[in-house]
C-alpha cells in the first residue's frame, strides 16, 4: 500500500456541504444543516465527494500548518472541473483549491 495521506484523513466523512456553497455553510449555526454530503479520501490521495460536479480527483499536496500534525492544508486537483464561462480552457487543469483539515479528538462514551 502506497500511503500519501495520514490514516486519520482516509475514510468517509459526512459534511454539511450538500447543495450549498462554502460561504453558505460558514453562515450556518447549530444543527441547521439537515442534508449531508459524504467526502471520501483514500490512502493513495484520491478523493470523491457525494455531488455531481467538482466531485473527484486527487490531493496534489498536503502539509502541516504551524508544525501541528493534526492541522493540515491540502491542495486538490479535480478531475471533473469545468471552468466557469470566461475562464481559459487551461484552468481545467490548474484550478487547485485549498482545504484545511483539523483532526478532532475521538468521541468517547461518558458516564454522565
Amino acid at each position: 500500500l502506497v500511503r500519501r495521506l495520514p490514516s486519520w484523513v482516509c475514510g468517509h466523512t459526512e459534511t454539511p456541504f450538500a447543495g450549498r456553497s462554502i460561504r453558505d455553510v460558514a453562515e450556518l449555526s447549530g444543527n441547521e444543516a439537515e442534508e449531508v454530503e459524504v467526502h471520501s479520501y483514500w490512502p493513495d490521495g484520491s478523493f470523491s465527494y457525494g455531488r455531481s460536479v467538482q466531485s473527484e480527483g486527487f490531493v496534489v499536496r498536503i502539509q502541516m500548518i504551524d508544525n501541528d500534525p493534526n492541522h493540515l492544508e491540502e491542495k486538490l486537483q479535480f478531475s471533473d472541473f469545468e471552468p466557469p464561462e470566461g475562464w481559459p480552457e487551461w484552468t481545467r487543469f490548474a484550478f487547485r483549491p485549498g482545504v484545511s483539515l483539523l483532526r478532532v479528538p475521538d468521541e468517547t462514551e461518558s458516564d454522565g
